[in-house]
């Protein structure tokens, strides 16, 4: 996958410490709201849709929908996400982030996802994270 996504290698490497990644779940991250966090804004930038399950089934849910405020969402208590899809591969990519030093939150951070055809861009998505009080995507 992450041949296929660099954009999100490029986010993981880049949250807190190895101990703090290694103990974590996308799913998680995602659910978490928090406005500061890595892995939002990459999935951001690719356009991708959220699966969340819980005791009335599953739903899926836009990544551009996902997070209302700071630390909050559309999921209900009892959901839980259960995966992410990319909708369609970006042909170019990379995240990038401004922080005080290693393990730091960002001050601000962008992944961008591009098509290209005919040497002209086709596609771009840019997410961003730490700009405000929850994820945002440029338009």
């Amino acid at each position: 996958m992450v041949e296929r996504y660099p954009i999100l290698r490029d986010a993981e490497t880049m949250i807190a410490d190895p101990l703090v990644r290694n103990m974590g779940t996308v799913g998680g991250s995602l659910a978490h709201g928090d406005p500061a966090e890595d892995l939002p804004a990459a999935f951001m930038a690719l356009g991708c849709e959220v699966v969340a399950r819980g005791p009335d089934g599953e739903r899926t849910i836009s990544i551009d929908e996902l997070q209302t405020g700071p630390f909050e969402t559309v999921l209900d208590p009892a959901e839980i996400i259960v995966g992410a899809r990319i909708l369609r591969a970006p042909m170019g990519s990379a995240y990038t982030k401004v922080k005080r030093r290693t393990g730091d939150y960002a001050s601000a951070a962008i992944g961008v996802a591009l098509n290209v055809s005919d040497g002209e861009i086709r596609d771009a998505r840019i997410g961003m994270c730490a700009v405000g009080g929850q994820t945002l995507r440029a338009r």
